[in-house]
């Protein structure tokens, strides 16, 4: 938060403003106060995928603990997506199953 104005009399501001700013953030300017409230969002993660041994390693920056790792099998059907197991942290292990002829993993944030 920063303090834009100090010592301002009422109706030297009538209205609050809040706008979008680049990357998905707001800033919020409160006229009574004079502060100017700026909420940026994380940028997105990177994963990284290491196949070894029959598994493969999921790994990822894990910003503030918000992204979580989803997976699917045999399809891209957007109503299928599940909650991996263990996925609430990053690194994962997964399994390689041959049984399963595609998997498809993503990440997303509450």
């Amino acid at each position: 938060m920063f303090k834009l104005f100090l010592g301002f009399s009422n109706g030297d501001f009538d209205n609050s403003a809040s706008v979008q700013i680049g990357g998905g953030g707001t800033a919020t300017f409160d006229p009574v106060e004079g502060d100017l409230t700026i909420t940026s969002v994380p940028p997105p993660p990177s994963l990284h995928v290491v196949r070894a041994a029959g598994t493969l390693q999921l790994s990822w920056t894990n910003v503030n603990g918000i992204y979580r790792l989803q997976a699917q099998t045999n399809g891209l059907d957007p109503n299928k997506w599940f909650d991996y197991p263990g996925g609430a942290t990053s690194p994962v292990t997964v399994p390689i199953d041959l049984s399963n002829g595609s998997v498809f993993f993503r990440l997303v944030a509450p």
